[in-house]
């Protein structure tokens, strides 16, 4: 061989070493999905290398022009359509637009040399069909592409089936893939899956990640690690998949707008899992004995309905430091809890089914304004715990719930702001109390059924405002309620009979109101009403009958106790060591002893109407006071054993003509005697005083000639005192957050009865909530109150009265708020809220190619220059168009210089290509630097030719002939310098390696 010939070889061998290298100067064989989170992202097609090598044996590439890069592959071509005619092992990389690879159902033993049996690469318009694949890490693979259609594909592979990668409009539709992992979609706007047999893959059989626009429906995915893994995923609908048998059915995280519906995900150790999500709405999914079946964690704007998910042994659902959520119509039956909500707000669940539960129906702890309504919590057998168990809650509504045969119907404690409402907790079992209460506060317990409790229909400890109205507590095994150490405690107008031990007691209570109860029919033994160490009571307007002892006032200090009705009982009156207390107006009829009295202290009994009553018991009261009358002409009792002669008048009944006084008194001890005994039963003309603007159950108060009076309900009945004309004056008790009408007045007694009508009216203040940071013009929005508000200005303002209130900010175009939540404290002021607006920003990255290591190199997007020695230059920017340059540097040449970066919610990444400049200059000629490969061969074929002419005989000499006359010499032509790399499109994530690497 010459020496230019063998030159020329040694050059073409030294460009066969170098020049199919992948640009940076690694050879790359595949993609492959990395565990970490790509840095960019490219939704549209850029200029991605083959992921294979195309010198490889068994790789077919269709070209960009439509051709076949190895002609030896059983692959006909029909207009656009590539078709398999026989089975082989080998590789496809379709990098061709409108293309379409028909499999034929012939088998596709993948490549040993490729990671993907098939590649879709920088292509739009491709289909992909009826191929059926074995033996790869990945089987159909399509990157940077757009419009791509996978379908009808068998898949048997190591890795995954189906990997989509920064693509925009893949659909991967009735592929199968059993036993392996499925589908991944990988930075993807556009994601359809849909129909694909994907079950029992090794870890998910679909997941998602950084995608948009995504469709997730009627796949089988059963029996794999996870069904459906969702990872910072936005707006994606998950419909009519089953999912079952899988440790996690339904996974999400980051996502935001998602809707899931109509999934079987039964047999699964959590059914549903969403967490660090917003505005998820989910529909009618069904899970049969899953250990969990819908776990919500750091979410919010969730919206449930019509789930099904029967039979969990731990939760049916569980809401955790959630917002905004609710569930409606849906069955979590369960033996462990059905639902349990931690550390959240504004939740509603509503008409669930929670019956046949082992723990509780339903569990709150530590959470805010949380509505249970309508819910069915029925127990039959076992012992379990409530039915609705509450810990350290604040505006906690229970209402309408039906728990019949819970062992404890609701259970609270230490919490504030709790209304339960209109029940059915009938039929409770054990040795427990159908409703618990401790260390409450603020607390209604109003119009509930607690009929037939096996112990006590209500137990309270330590409560502050406590109203207790409306409710049914008959047939307790042991008592109706218990209250011990109350502060401004009101119980009203409840029905409490047949109680086997006591009807109503109160121990230890502190302003206390106790009227319209209705304690009927007592069992062998039982109480009536007991009030034991009771300071500042009003007990009026109660009834008692058939009891062994109506009503018993026990060491209790200013106890009013008036117009009560008391009958048939055995003792209707007990009063023992009570000082400051007044009995009056009180009807006791066919007792057999009327009252008993014991060593009192200015104690008042007048105005009472004894009819019938076999006698009374007086023991030794020694130094006691008892006032039986109320001196002239106010006059004492009734007895309907002593009703005349009433002939006289005056005090000392020595004048003629008859005052309605009987003539001669009532002597029970020599010093207790009745001056004045009422001729005909006493009957009590009332001022009732009428309120309008309350809530139902608010409590409100008047205070009559110094006696407060209060009420859960609409009316407050304050009894005349005497017959004898006075008058009384009176003023409502402050109510925080009310204004009252009229809010004081007088008025004159007379033997009739008058009505007073007092109106509330809310006191309101304003609360406005101040934007920063927006730009003029650019309004917000928020939830406040279950409401959405919004403005076109940086200022909202809603006029509110007292009272704690939660918000939720929304997002305004390319900002997001600090605080996106929270709540606001009214407390008898204005209030304002401010709220910061930060642009959303994203990652735009530039990454160099070419430097040596530690060279310092520069750029400046949007007017900011930036400098850096590393691999990569960061910036953070919002939505927009932004130009940029890059810096010089000393030796090199750089593709691009300059160009402009769109950001449209997302991130990008920048490849810029840096070149050694030409080496060194010889005369005219110039040896350009072509890559440190290129020079190696060059110079190992240089040092060949050299040693081949050292070891050859030197020619005879030649004799040049002289050029013609004139001539000019032919100039020695200079070497054509090497083509830098293409440069990628602005934007693209390609141009060099690209962001992920094989695993």
């Amino acid at each position: 061989m010459t020496g230019p010939r063998f030159l020329a070889c040694a050059i073409v061998f030294a460009f066969l070493l170098t020049g199919f290298a992948a640009p940076g100067g690694s050879s790359r064989l595949g993609h492959s999905h990395s565990d970490s989170a790509p840095s960019t992202v490219a939704p549209t097609p850029s200029a991605f290398s083959p992921a294979v090598n195309p010198l490889a044996g068994g790789v077919t590439i269709i070209r960009p022009d439509g051709s076949i890069s190895n002609t030896s592959t059983p692959i006909t071509l029909s207009g656009t359509n590539y078709t398999v005619t026989a089975g082989f092992t080998g590789s496809i990389v379709d990098e061709r637009n409108g293309s379409t690879l028909i499999g034929g159902g012939k088998d596709l033993n993948q490549s040993s040399l490729a990671s993907q049996a098939i590649e879709v690469v920088n292509a739009s318009n491709v289909v992909v069909t009826g191929f059926a694949i074995t033996n790869g890490s990945v089987g159909i693979l399509v990157v940077a592409s757009a419009s791509v259609t996978v379908t009808g594909n068998t898949v048997q592979s190591t890795l995954w089936a189906f990997k989509a990668l920064q693509a925009s409009w893949v659909s991967f539709t009735n592929n199968v893939a059993p036993g392996t992992q499925g589908i991944l979609a990988d930075v993807v706007t556009g994601i359809n899956v849909t129909g694909n047999n994907l079950h029992g893959s090794i870890s998910a059989s679909t997941e998602l990640y950084l995608c948009t626009d995504a469709r997730v429906e009627h796949n089988l995915g059963y029996g794999s690690a996870y069904g459906l893994d969702l990872s910072s995923v936005q707006r994606v609908r998950v419909w009519g998949n089953n999912y079952s048998s899988s440790p996690m059915g339904i996974f999400a995280s980051g996502v935001n707008q998602l809707t899931v519906s109509w999934n079987s995900l039964s047999f699964a150790t959590t059914g549903i899992l969403l967490q660090t999500s917003d505005g998820v709405t989910g529909t009618s999914n069904s899970g049969r004995n899953s250990t969990v079946g819908i776990e919500i964690i750091s979410t919010s704007d969730v919206a449930l309905a019509n789930e099904s998910f029967p039979g969990s042994t731990s939760d049916g659902l569980v809401l955790e430091d959630a917002r905004n959520a609710t569930s409606t119509f849906s069955d979590f039956r369960t033996s462990g809890t059905g639902v349990f909500i931690d550390t959240s707000q504004n939740v509603l669940i509503a008409h669930d089914n929670l019956s046949h539960y082992v723990g509780s129906g339903i569990t709150v702890d530590n959470s805010f304004a949380v509505n249970l309504s309508g819910n069915e919590m029925q127990y039959t057998s076992g012992t379990a715990g409530a039915a609705i168990a509450s810990y350290d809650d604040q505006q906690l509504t229970v209402r309408d719930n039906d728990a019949p045969g819970a062992v404890i119907a609701y259970s609270d404690l230490s919490s504030t702001g709790i209304s339960v409402t209109g029940n059915s907790f009938r039929h409770s079992k054990g040795t427990q109390e159908t409703i618990y209460l401790r260390s409450d506060s603020n607390v209604a317990i109003v119009g509930n059924d607690l009929f037939n409790a096996s112990s006590y229909a209500l137990e309270a400890f330590t409560t502050q405002s406590l109203t207790v109205v409306g409710n049914n507590m008959s047939y307790a095994g042991i008592a109706g309620a218990w209250f011990l150490t109350a502060q401004r405690l009101v119980v009203s107008d409840n029905r409490i009979d047949h109680a086997r031990t006591i009807a109503l007691a109160l121990e230890q209570a502190i302003g206390v109101t106790v009227s319209g109860n209705e304690l009927d029919v007592g069992g062998p033994g039982s109480d009536g009403l007991i009030l034991l160490n009771v300071q500042d009571g009003m007990i009026v307007n109660n009834s008692a009958t058939r009891q062994n002892l109506s009503v018993e006032a026990v060491a209790s200090l200013g106890l009013i106790v008036r117009d009560n009705n008391v009958s048939q009982s055995w003792i209707g009156l007990l009063a023992a060591d009570d000082s400051n207390c007044s009995f009056v107006g009180n009807q006791l009829w066919a007792d057999h002893f009327a009252f008993e009295l014991q060593t009192l202290t200015a104690v008042t009994l007048d105005h009472n109407n004894f009819i019938a009553d076999s006698g009374w018991l007086v023991f030794p009261l020694g130094s006691s006071s008892v006032a039986l009358d109320a001196g002239y002409p106010g006059g004492g009792n009734y007895w309907s054993n002593h009703t005349g002669p009433d002939s006289q008048s005056g005090p000392g009944q020595n004048h003629s003509g008859s005052d309605g006084i009987v003539d001669t008194p009532v002597k029970l001890t020599a010093p207790e005697v009745d001056r004045y005994p009422l001729a005909s039963p006493w009957v009590t003309y009332t001022v009732t005083f009428v309120e309008h603007g309350l809530s139902p159950g608010a409590v409100w108060g008047v205070v009559v000639n110094g006696t407060a009076y209060r009420s859960a309900t609409s009316q407050i009945v304050y009894p005349q005192p005497t017959a004898a004309p006075s008058s009384y004056r009176y003023y409502v008790e402050g109510l925080n957050g009310f204004t009252a009408t009229p809010a004081s007045g007088t008025g004159p007694s007379s033997r009739s009865n008058v009505s007073v009508a007092i109106t509330f009216a809310p006191l309101t203040y304003l609360v406005s909530f101040q934007a920063s940071g927006l730009p003029n013009g650019t309004g917000f929005n928020l939830t406040f109150q279950g409401g959405r508000l919004s403005t076109a200005s940086g200022t909202l303002t809603v006029s509110i009265g007292n009272g704690t209130y939660p918000y939720t900010v929304g997002s305004s175009g390319d900002f997001t708020a600090s605080p996106s939540s929270g709540t606001v404290t009214v407390s008898g002021s204005a209030k304002t809220v401010a709220i910061a607006f930060q642009p959303f920003t994203y990652p735009v990255e530039f990454a160099q190619s070419g430097l040596a290591g530690s060279t310092t190199w520069s750029v400046t997007l949007n007017g900011q220059p930036q400098s850096s020695t590393g691999a990569v230059d960061s910036f953070a920017l919002g939505n927009g168009t932004y130009s940029y340059t890059i810096g010089a540097v000393g030796g090199y040449s750089v593709t691009p210089t300059s160009g402009v970066v769109t950001v449209g919610g997302g991130g990008y990444t920048i490849t810029v290509l840096f070149a050694a400049n030409p080496a060194k200059t010889y005369g005219s000629s110039t040896v350009y630097a072509l890559g440190g490969g290129l020079v190696a061969a060059l110079l190992l074929a240089a040092v060949a030719v050299a040693l081949l002419m050292r070891g050859r005989r030197k020619p005879p000499a030649l004799t040049t002939p002289a050029p013609p006359s004139g001539a000019v010499p032919a100039a020695t032509p200079a070497p054509v310098p090497a083509a830098p790399p293409p440069s990628p499109p602005p934007g693209a994530s390609g141009a060099g390696a690209p962001p992920w690497k094989e695993s």
